[in-house]
């Protein structure tokens, strides 16, 4: 992420945004990767293989909250 952001801006709330922002709120990792990375707040040289990481392991902490945002349909290996 790029430096001088505000605290609360973290890839935690960037994926939740990018979840957020999907077409008829169901999609791809890779459909969310790209909305992550068309943040103001990612630097524009990280590589994918660094990001897909770090926004999978966002997926996956929203996706076991309490009350999750994000769900995984494993049987069209979509999140929504």
């Amino acid at each position: 992420l790029k430096p001088g952001r505000a605290s609360h801006v973290t890839m935690l709330s960037i994926t939740r945004d990018a979840c957020s922002r999907l077409p008829d709120g169901v999609g791809t990792r890779a459909d969310v990767c790209q909305l992550v990375r068309d943040s103001q707040y990612v630097v524009e040289d990280a590589s994918d293989v660094h990001l897909s990481q770090v926004m999978s392991s966002a997926l996956d902490r929203l996706h076991y909250e309490r009350d999750p945002c994000v769900k995984f349909d494993p049987a069209r290996k979509v999140w929504c």
